[in-house]
């Protein structure tokens, strides 16, 4: 196909933010003409659906529509792929379902769907959903039929993850425990940079998260009274972060493809168009607090000079020791909160 007859695609993908990536989609702005201008040098784009909307489209697939957003929208993002013919990577998705449920035969169960996403429906009836003509998919892919497995495993220990989701519970100590902003920054990343492996985008989200920026949120439930959502509110939130650290442009072969993430968290777009080539973003902090900039700046500097790679024999058991530490210290610190605000 030509470059630039997707107007009503790209303007309607565009208004819903849901395209991110290194290089041509920083923006979020959605055109047709810059999958051409990629592959004129000879980079291929991929489209890197998250959790939400990965399972927005196989329930459009196996139940006929979406029970969260729009199942219209899933069909613009559908035909927009097949007409620039930009091929969908799941498996970022389907590891995450397996590791949530434990299951590997629940990630296998929705690749078998995702396969017949392109050769049991047809454009047309694609075309048909994203018009409006129809509400509902007719030609449905059932969940119960027999499932061929394929070799690839999905559900592989993310040490993206448990890292992750270690800073996270830790950060989750720290929001709750500490009342002032500088003693926040300085007890999370001292912590940090001291027992994980560092991701900018775990920094950029922390840093901005500090700073009060719009649309950044802290985990969530980490508030409540219910020690299970909280725990799931800072998993969910590690597992979003993990997505973005496997994208990273240090992992992908960026000479050879494009990862376009696709999601509607847009704090996570932020976090990613932001991260991807900032070597050093917890600079971010001391450039836009009010006061004591030149007090953190040297703060930071000591802090990064005297850092140093952390290199262990085996990252999924350090990891997991860590993270076993660090929920310890949540719960203890989220109950005597709770029970600190029961006796008042």
């Amino acid at each position: 196909m030509q470059c630039g007859e997707n107007n009503i695609l790209d303007n309607r993908l565009t208004e819903l933010h849901w395209f991110y990536s290194p290089f041509y989609f920083m923006d979020s702005k959605v055109d047709s003409q810059k999958i051409c201008k990629m592959r004129s040098i000879g980079r291929e784009p991929v489209l890197v659906l998250d959790r939400n909307i990965f399972s927005r489209l196989i329930n459009v697939v196996s139940k006929g529509k979406t029970d969260e957003g729009s199942t219209k929208d899933i069909a613009f993002l559908i035909v927009w792929s097949v007409l620039n013919d930009v091929k969908i990577l799941p498996y970022y998705a389907l590891n995450e379902v397996a590791e949530g449920k434990n299951s590997e035969m629940a990630a296998q169960r929705e690749y078998s769907i995702f396969k017949k996403i392109f050769t049991d429906i047809t454009l047309l009836e694609w075309l048909t959903l994203a018009s409006g003509l129809e509400e509902k998919n007719r030609t449905l892919v059932s969940e119960e039929e027999n499932i061929e497995q394929i070799e690839t495993r999905f559900y592989n220990t993310s040490i993206d993850y448990l890292s992750n989701y270690a800073a996270i519970l830790h950060l989750s100590s720290v929001l709750l425990s500490e009342k002032e902003q500088i003693a926040k920054f300085k007890s999370f990343f001292e912590w940090f940079y001291s027992n994980l492996k560092v991701s900018r985008y775990t920094v950029v989200y922390v840093c901005r998260l500090l700073l009060g920026n719009n649309d950044y949120k802290e985990p969530k439930k980490i508030h409540g009274k219910d020690i299970v959502k909280a725990i799931k509110g800072c998993q969910n939130q590690a597992r979003d972060l993990s997505y973005l650290t496997q994208l990273s442009i240090d992992r992908w072969p960026i000479e050879q493809y494009e990862p376009i993430l696709i999601t509607d968290d847009q704090m996570l777009g932020d976090i990613f168009v932001n991260g991807c080539f900032n070597t050093q973003p917890i600079r971010e902090f001391e450039k836009n607090i009010k006061t004591s900039s030149r007090i953190i700046t040297e703060w930071v500097d000591d802090l990064l000079a005297n850092h140093k790679e952390l290199e262990v024999d085996d990252y999924e058991i350090y990891f997991r020791k860590v993270v076993g530490q660090e929920l310890d210290m949540f719960r203890t610190i989220f109950f005597s909160k709770n029970d600190h605000l029961d006796n008042k």
